[in-house]
């Protein structure tokens, strides 16, 4: 499954990885992942 944030996509298993990589370039995601350290909703400690 893929958080899309106004859905959930769900794709076969093994094929997600794949699929982010074709949507969004390495470091695109690496930034949208840093930017979520700061997300209150999202801290798990």
């Amino acid at each position: 499954m893929i958080d899309l944030g106004f859905g959930v996509l769900t794709v076969p298993a093994g094929k997600a990885k794949r699929l982010l990589g074709d949507l969004l370039s390495r470091e695109d995601h690496a930034a949208y992942v840093a930017s979520l350290a700061d997300d209150p909703d999202l801290a798990t400690t």
